[in-house]
């Protein structure tokens, strides 16, 4: 059955806005580029600024507004909460936390590791919170996520107070967010977890449509919510490890994405997740775009742009009474 066509206009439109915001910042830049040694990889100047810097930044920003998105999307559904993100349950504050106890002693590489084992402890301590005699509790994951947000920040805010003097100002701005300081390793690692994430659940997106009916639904319809439910907070905390160490703090790209994306397509994740990608990327591409050229040559966080879409969005859902789109 081929997918109508209400169903596609979308996604064309949404694929759309990210194929020009990708040219926009690939070519719109603080520095000149001389295309012409661009593209016929003359060695030079304007080859070195766009394939070692601009190229790999947009690519990265790209990637982790899109695995943002998707985790997003992901937490929302298998949770059952529409105000669920990595930010909100405390998540990207534990891999912050391990990213930042890595740079601070001088473990640049060593960040990836310790951020993905950070927020894989942090959904388990949740999901160890989350259940009281068998039943899931929505409430209590938000309140510990709150908690925990709390605590990780304090944590984080104490080793940059104790680290040596000359890394303290690297390590507020990677906090808040942004591209400034990549490497194009970390960028090809981006893209790497985002193919591998985006394929796990799009190959068991009717699992997660079945997951998003509640879990007495689930059982009846032979799917076991536990397991399951685990399995992702495995894959979400791959991705979120990996784009906290790479971007820092970049919040509320998880929570504004996938609601905007539903208004377009419904809750169908088959649907929902590619728009979540383009989504989360085009937003991101933007917002590193708006962040390296407004006040060039300074740069503003990444992570303050997005707060400022981010927050208001969070308090207008909290108004609505949190319910879907």
């Amino acid at each position: 059955m081929k997918p109508s066509r209400s169903s596609q206009s979308p996604l064309l439109l949404w694929t759309v806005l990210f194929v020009f915001s990708l040219g926009l910042s690939l070519w719109v830049g603080a520095g000149d580029v001389v295309w012409s040694e661009v593209f016929t990889f003359q060695s030079g100047l304007s080859s070195s600024l766009f394939w070692k810097l601009r190229f790999p930044r947009v690519l990265a920003a790209g990637a982790v507004g899109a695995g943002l998105a998707l985790v997003g999307a992901v937490l929302q559904s298998s949770l059952r909460n529409p105000l669920a993100d990595p930010f909100l349950l405390g998540v990207s504050s534990a891999s912050a936390a391990g990213a930042v106890a890595a740079l601070a002693l001088g473990l640049t590489s060593g960040r990836f590791g310790l951020s993905v084992g950070a927020a894989l402890a942090c959904l388990l301590c949740l999901d160890g919170l989350a259940y009281r005699r068998g039943v899931f509790s929505n409430h209590i994951l938000l309140i510990g996520g709150v908690a925990i947000t709390y605590l990780l920040s304090a944590l984080t805010g104490l080793i940059v107070a104790l680290a040596d003097g000359t890394k303290t100002r690297g390590l507020l701005f990677w906090l808040m967010g942004g591209f400034s300081s990549l490497e194009p390793l970390a960028a090809a690692l981006c893209v790497a977890s985002l193919i591998f994430t985006g394929g796990y659940l799009l190959k068991h997106a009717k699992e997660l449509d079945i997951l998003a009916t509640g879990d007495e639904s689930a059982h009846v319809l032979g799917l076991r919510p536990d397991g399951f439910r685990r399995k992702l907070f495995l894959i979400c905390s791959l991705m979120v490890g990996v784009c906290v160490a790479t971007a820092g703090g970049i919040g509320f790209v998880g929570l504004l994405v996938p609601h905007l994306a539903r208004i377009f397509c419904g809750v169908t994740h088959k649907q929902l997740l590619p728009l979540c990608v383009l989504g989360g990327a085009t937003l991101t591409i933007v917002a590193d775009l708006v962040a390296r050229t407004v006040v060039a040559p300074r740069e503003i966080p990444v992570g303050l742009l997005t707060a400022l879409l981010g927050a208001p969005f969070f308090l207008y859902q909290l108004r609505k009474g949190g319910g879907w789109n």
